[in-house]
């Protein structure tokens, strides 16, 4: 009788080295102590630190490319445009800018190594190609087009889209980014017929438009080495006062770093201390530092501006978080791996998704053991209206410098209302940019 053969016990299945050492890397940092972390981040912002001219380049490159991007993007509407074809063309355009910018491999910094195998230090100290780094670029938040009362993060899938109407009030949101230095900008705009031509609007969505633009300026104003945050919340509220509508609850600016979309210093669009339990309704008080950079969401609707999670749209915006997971699905393990891969820190959209079916699989998984941040779709009430304008601005030594952003065509809005709080125009009136410039013009506007 022969003998049975002997089962071997399934071998475990061994992680990467590069995914064990990155799980090493988070558990390393849950033990830290709070002062340890606040070093680790002092050590970083010094790193990046505007005053390094070549992290200033990345910014201001980055910033052109948003613009150009925005630019872009606006010149794609018109009645019957289709929805989902502009934000796919809105995201390959800045996917093709960026790449013909820093295409020459960069040295490994301090930081960068802390989070390498040992087999990875080593390529690096043997030198040559390979210990050199490509310099990741484009998109940092996908092209959205949300249309009247539809508050933000509408990107859909081919098969979700909607078509654009003439005289519609459009929101363009987007984000691109050099080596992780990221730079975000949102613009509102009248959609054109179909001939190219925009009708002037009226009523709730000039007096919304333009309150958002008031503030915008108002904002843009404020923020400045040494100003509070509750000062530009302040003041973006007596713009939506003058107009007579309000400031959207839950909408934060925040403050960027490298590979950081969404920094902890904030500056809230509307604060609402009577609301209580909303999460969002009031933000840790700080004043602005040189060399911070913040990007300022200022949004304004005609109704209560108390904005709702939509269910009818399928939420197609997310941003990988710093948990770990192994998935249980090869589809949804697939689906991690290319998020990982591909976007790393950055917000991404399911359309750029390769595989849509490990998407569909990938998604839910992934949601529900908190891998990744959703950015859902946001509405007002109907027949209501909601403005945006989101810019990036750099805080240096000598004055706020705003690199992205383009103007309001206020000529495309008529309101019966205006600014007439002294406050608010007195802060309008204030001129942006060097300081050092802004001393000269008033000293020779006095010898005048």
């Amino acid at each position: 009788m022969s003998a049975s053969p002997k089962k071997e016990s399934p071998k475990k299945e061994e992680k990467p080295e590069v995914e064990a050492k990155a799980e090493e890397v988070v558990a390393e940092e849950k033990t830290k102590t709070g002062k340890e972390r606040e070093e680790d981040e002092a050590d970083e912002d010094a790193l990046y630190a505007l005053s390094n001219p070549d992290v200033a380049t990345k910014y201001t490159t980055c910033g052109e490319i948003c613009n150009k991007a925005m630019e872009k993007v606006i010149s794609m509407l018109k009645a019957g445009g289709d929805i989902y074809t502009i934000c796919k063309e809105g995201d390959e355009f800045i996917e093709a800018e960026a790449a013909k910018v820093y295409n020459k491999r960069a040295k490994y910094d301090e930081n960068e190594k802390k989070n390498m195998t040992k087999k990875q230090l080593e390529v690096i100290e043997a030198g040559g190609e390979a210990s050199l780094r490509v310099i990741p670029k484009g998109v940092a938040f996908p092209v959205c087009i949300s249309v009247d009362n539809v508050a933000g993060h509408f990107s859909p899938m081919k098969q979700d889209t909607m078509t654009l109407a003439a005289g519609a009030l459009v929101k363009i949101d987007l984000g691109v980014h050099v080596d992780g230095f990221i730079t975000q900008a949102a613009q509102t705009v009248v959609c054109p017929g179909e001939d190219g031509k925009v009708t002037k609007v009226t009523g709730d969505k000039a007096d919304v438009t333009l309150a958002a633009w008031t503030a915008a300026e108002a904002a843009l104003r404020k923020i400045e080495v040494g100003a509070n945050n509750n000062d530009v919340t302040a003041v973006m509220k007596l713009a939506a006062d003058e107009f007579k509508v309000n400031g959207v609850t839950g909408v934060l600016g925040h403050q960027l770093k490298r590979n950081c979309i969404d920094g902890k210093r904030t500056v809230i669009n509307r604060e609402n201390p009577e609301q209580g339990e909303g999460k969002f309704e009031k933000v840790a008080n700080h004043t602005f530092k040189e060399g911070e950079v913040y990007c300022l969401d200022v949004m304004m609707s005609s109704g209560e501006g108390k904005v709702k999670e939509v269910t009818d749209f399928r939420h197609t915006i997310y941003k990988k978080t710093e948990n770990s997971y192994m998935l249980k699905t090869p589809k949804g393990r697939q689906f991690m791996g290319e998020v990982g891969s591909r976007f790393k820190h950055m917000p991404f959209t399911l359309r750029s998704i390769e595989d849509e079916g490990a998407a569909r699989i990938g998604i839910k998984e992934a949601v529900a053991h908190e891998l990744l941040h959703t950015y859902p779709v946001m509405m007002e009430k109907k027949d209501k209206f909601i403005a945006q304008f989101k810019f990036t601005v750099l805080l240096l030594g000598n004055g706020t410098k705003k690199i992205t952003g383009v103007a309001c065509k206020v000529e495309d809005f008529e309101s019966d209302k205006k600014v007439e709080n002294e406050e608010l125009k007195k802060v309008l009136e204030k001129v942006v940019g060097n300081k050092k410039r802004r001393n000269k013009k008033a000293k020779e506007e006095k010898k005048e």
